[in-house]
């Protein structure tokens, strides 16, 4: 599962995750929410890992490849 942090400063977007992170968690949750600081220019990110996290499934890390890449090429000063 992921949630947000909150009360992060300006261009800084955080979350946690604990239990497995799947997927359509990824693509619903973390991915607008880096695309959105992303583009409003520089961006630091926090995801702290909580205690009973399991594991990123296949999905997710797939995901996380193409949100890499994507994010990287498209927005190389973020």
């Amino acid at each position: 599962m992921i949630e947000p942090l909150q009360g992060m400063p300006d261009g800084t977007v955080g979350f946690r995750a604990s239990g497995r992170v799947t997927r359509e968690e990824y693509r619903e949750m973390l991915l607008p929410a880096m695309r959105a600081v992303a583009e409003a220019g520089d961006v630091r990110m926090v995801f702290a890992v909580g205690p009973g996290f399991e594991k990123f499934e296949l999905g997710a890390l797939a995901q996380d490849t193409e949100a890499g890449i994507t994010l990287g090429l498209g927005h190389p000063h973020a």
